[in-house]
């Protein structure tokens, strides 16, 4: 359900962008197309491990920005689970702030 109604929504926002006339239709097809196929790379690099290592067959290993990919995701050991939870900014407490005090090392003094 959440994934047809975000779906909807980037549709809607597209078509009111155009209906607007404050983007040709050029742009809005063009940065539609360079986004979703941005996506799609990041994403089949981030779920394959085969894309994830420099081989003479992974063509994705080529893109400038391939190695900035797999930095982000390194410590990532498995799936990430679809769970989500709605922050509560009003349950934050300051005591698991000031509990947590570092000692002093003098040799790392300057």
């Amino acid at each position: 359900l959440l994934h047809w109604l975000l779906w909807l929504v980037a549709i809607s926002g597209v078509l009111m962008l155009m209906v607007s006339r404050g983007h040709y239709t050029i742009d809005v097809i063009i940065a539609y197309f360079v986004t979703t196929r941005l996506w799609f790379m990041h994403n089949a690099i981030i779920a394959n491990r085969h894309f994830q290592q420099r081989s003479s067959t992974n063509h994705l290993g080529r893109l400038w920005w391939w190695r900035l990919a797999i930095w982000f995701e390194e410590n990532v050991k498995g799936p990430v689970p679809a769970q989500f939870e709605f922050p509560n900014p009003w349950n934050f407490s300051f005591n698991s702030v000031t509990s947590k005090s570092r000692t002093r090392d003098p040799a790392r003094d300057i």
